[in-house]
């Protein structure tokens, strides 16, 4: 057998094992008993493993029981192949895409929000990878995420227009939280964010490098309004941002406030804790805090 024979011949070993795991009138298809699989196929190196298992598995299994069919960094190095495993896959997952790493384009995220089968995604976590606001518009202007609930893009390339995209998106009317911790948002100008985003219930904006003007525009946002959780950590927003979201007409609901590593003052917090639109138990830390 040749060099070239070598691999095929072991794929063909390992479609071998998959297909008696799908014999009979299979239901589910076990997470633990797909990956080692998986893992060995990938393992092989050949060219067409991505292409020729993943439309196996479709074609073979109707539902995964997982919380996430994950192909490891290690196994498929090309994240853009990753996301199109993922997107074909999704009818048969728990509704999750995770990708982690650098190399995923904003093209592959154009290819998802124009694909039909983006419509089943609940959850969709791209942290560390090379997306810009190109990525991010695609995916606000999606005509097939409307049943997206939760987007994290941490740790990527976006600024405050991938940010004011995210949240004046018409398309992603079920999203309930946002993820955008430690990208570029301070380097372009802020927008009030005249929302509403009725289902939007929490926002994570931590580390980065949000001063007090920044908190001052978000403190006016009629879109704050429902959030139940704000994080703005690891920031600098100071007494400043902190006394401006005191003075918000758009904080009743907000169950939640982590503003760690702000250089908040006693200043700061004494203001918090005396807000009327605050809840309760936040005045209450504020007011600890304030000491």
């Amino acid at each position: 057998m040749g060099r070239d024979e070598e691999p095929e011949g072991a794929l063909d070993d390992l479609f071998g094992e998959l297909r008696s795991l799908l014999q009979g009138d299979l239901i589910q298809l076990h997470f633990e008993d797909v990956w080692p699989i998986v893992s060995a196929a990938s393992a092989i190196g050949h060219a067409r493993c991505l292409d020729a298992f993943v439309p196996y598995l479709i074609a073979h299994a109707r539902m995964f029981d997982g919380a996430l069919f994950c192909w490891s960094e290690a196994s498929i190095v090309d994240a853009n192949a990753q996301l199109r495993a993922r997107v074909e896959l999704i009818p048969f997952l728990r509704a999750q895409i995770e990708v982690n790493g650098d190399d995923l384009a904003d093209a592959a995220l154009e290819t998802l929000a124009a694909e039909p089968a983006a419509a089943h995604l609940r959850d969709l976590l791209l942290i560390d990878c090379a997306v810009t606001g190109r990525g991010a518009q695609a995916l606000a202007r999606s005509a097939h995420l409307s049943g997206l609930e939760a987007l994290n893009l941490g740790g990527c390339d976006l600024d405050a227009d991938a940010l004011a995209a995210l949240l004046g998106s018409a398309s992603l009317t079920a999203l309930r939280h946002l993820d955008l911790r430690s990208n570029d948002l301070a380097s372009s100008q802020w927008r009030v964010w005249h929302g509403p985003r009725p289902a939007l219930e929490s926002l994570v904006l931590r580390t980065n490098r949000l001063d007090g003007a920044h908190a001052e525009v978000l403190a006016r946002s009629p879109g704050l309004a429902g959030l139940k959780m704000l994080d703005l950590s690891y920031n600098a927003i100071g007494d400043v941002g902190a006394c401006a979201l005191a003075r918000s007409e758009h904080i009743a609901s907000l169950r939640a406030l982590h503003l760690d590593g702000n250089g908040i003052t006693s200043r700061g917090w004494s203001a918090l804790s005396e807000s009327p639109r605050l809840d309760g138990a936040l005045r209450a830390m504020c007011l600890k805090l304030s000491r």
